[in-house]
């Protein structure tokens, strides 16, 4: 092998069966690596730059998959597994798990037009919440208005800074932000229901997500 700069080259395999492709193509790549086991399959396609991969998996008699695609920048992932069976979930997921989940509420009953109820919130120091969801129901209080409509409206503001959804409908209705809705620490989270029929309605309006 010719003799090139700065390339340092330093592989001990010690085994039987195996098996390395190894494709490199860029500047300021460093890979440490020590495989111990026997059926190790590890298909790796890294592109960018200022990348770290710390990967520690122990596996005996159990089979571990590992499909990994990231696109992204300024990403830290850090992993410490010991398991059976493992799910990767979303942060909205394991909220619930971890107790980080939140819900509010706010309701009326057998109010006029245009009457409001609301719930607020005021976000601790050193906390985010992030809203994931918002629904409501409207129905008429009396038998005798059940068949018409029943029109309310549903909001989510930030008390002195604006408003972050709204939502509507005859009934009742509700939407999951693809984006959750931030509320910031210090700042008071409110959520709100309208009732626009003509005559009274029950009125019940939920917003849920998750604090970290």
């Amino acid at each position: 092998m010719a003799d090139y700069a700065d390339w340092t080259e330093s592989i001990e395999l010690l085994g039987s069966e195996v098996m390395v492709p190894f494709d490199v193509q860029s500047a300021y790549i460093q890979v440490p690596m020590d495989l111990q086991g026997a059926l190790i399959q590890m298909p790796i396609d890294i592109q960018g730059q200022y990348i770290t991969l710390d990967i520690n998996i122990e596996s005996v008699a159990a089979d571990v998959t590992l499909n990994v695609n990231i696109t992204a920048s300024a990403v830290t992932i850090n992993m410490d597994i010991k398991a059976q069976s493992v799910a990767v979930k979303s942060q909205g997921e394991w909220s619930p798990q971890a107790g980080q989940q939140k819900y509010f509420t706010a309701t009326q009953l057998n109010v006029g037009f245009n009457t409001e109820a609301y719930a607020q919130y005021a976000v601790p120091t050193g906390k985010t919440l992030y809203i994931t969801h918002l629904s409501f129901s409207a129905n008429a209080a009396a038998v005798a208005n059940a068949d018409n409509h029943q029109h309310a409206k549903v909001y989510i503001s930030i008390v002195g800074v604006g408003f972050l959804a709204y939502l509507g409908g005859n009934g009742g209705g509700g939407i999951s932000f693809p984006t959750p809705l931030k509320v910031s620490a210090g700042e008071t989270f409110n959520l709100s229901i309208i009732a626009f029929a003509n005559h009274n309605l029950d009125c019940f309006a939920c917003a849920a997500g998750y604090e970290l």
